[in-house]
């Protein structure tokens, strides 16, 4: 039982590192709204996108190092554990689908310079819409001890 614990410390450890590095990299979207050359609505998406996965990082490496320093596994509540789940499914969602939006952008706007950036905001409606799918999908799901 004891390795579960350094394990559960090791990657607590190394999520907070990553979470500390996401957030700064979203501190510095944050400049984004300044510039005049790149658009609201994707400088908001890229802020949502860095917060979101540094909150994720955060509050995944806060549950691993409880485990680790108490060896409990503590129960939260249903809705904060959907919500946090749902956040972190954000990523997933864009990263996977990324690859097949630049695809259809590079077909549809071919020769085109820029035609990486409307692929770019369609993978982020896809990240929201998993990000929502796995939020309410855990939140009506019953208890694994539930009796039928």
């Amino acid at each position: 039982m004891i390795w579960k614990r350094i394990l559960a410390g090791t990657v607590g450890v190394v999520a907070l590192a990553a979470s500390a590095v996401a957030a700064i990299y979203a501190a510095m979207a944050v400049e984004d709204f300044r510039n005049p050359a790149v658009p609201f609505r994707l400088a908001l998406a890229g802020s949502l996108i860095m917060w979101s996965i540094a909150l994720a990082l955060f509050f995944g490496a806060v549950r691993f190092l409880r485990f680790a320093w108490s060896g409990r596994n503590t129960a939260s509540k249903k809705w904060v554990r959907a919500l946090v789940l749902g956040v972190g499914f954000f990523f997933p969602g864009f990263i996977f689908s990324l690859p097949l939006t630049l695809l259809w952008a590079d077909h549809h706007w071919a020769g085109e310079a820029q035609s990486g950036l409307p692929a770019f905001e369609v993978s982020f409606y896809i990240g929201i819409a998993a990000s929502l799918i796995c939020f309410i999908t855990l939140l009506k799901r019953k208890p694994r001890n539930a009796e039928h």
